[in-house]
């Protein structure tokens, strides 16, 4: 799939994320915590918001990463739900495609639920070695 190399992101370039403790990230879906100068994380409650603001290296190093076509650690949710979404849209049968990435959640899950086998360091037929055709 051919992708814009010109990608921007409102959330990137224009929000905060504020995290349970406080601590301040690229938007609310971004992993990454602000940090200073001394790697600190900035925390709401003890720093000045002009300062978070101001910090632009995350901000800075996230929209280079998209104005070159590529996906920044920290947005994995958003460009994978994009992907998905395009995947999607731009199928020949879309309901079909919808229905396709359904089918491999449940899968997933159930795989998951299912539990793996023992390790082992040894193998063993499971099929039957009589009555073959």
């Amino acid at each position: 799939m051919e992708f814009n190399k010109k990608i921007t992101c409102s959330l990137a370039q224009r929000g905060i994320g504020i995290e349970n403790a406080g601590h301040v990230k690229v938007c609310n879906l971004s992993t990454h915590i602000f940090k200073d100068a001394n790697g600190d994380p900035y925390r709401i409650d003890q720093t000045n918001l002009r300062d978070i603001w101001n910090n632009n290296v995350t901000r800075k190093e996230i929209n280079d990463s998209l104005d070159k076509g590529e996906r920044h650690e920290n947005c994995q949710l958003c460009w994978d739900a994009v992907l998905i979404n395009s995947a999607i849209a731009l199928a020949k049968k879309p309901i079909l495609m919808a229905t396709s990435f359904k089918n491999a959640v449940i899968a997933g899950r159930q795989s998951f639920l299912a539990g793996r086998m023992k390790k082992s360091f040894n193998a063993s037929a499971s099929s039957p070695e009589s009555g073959l055709i």
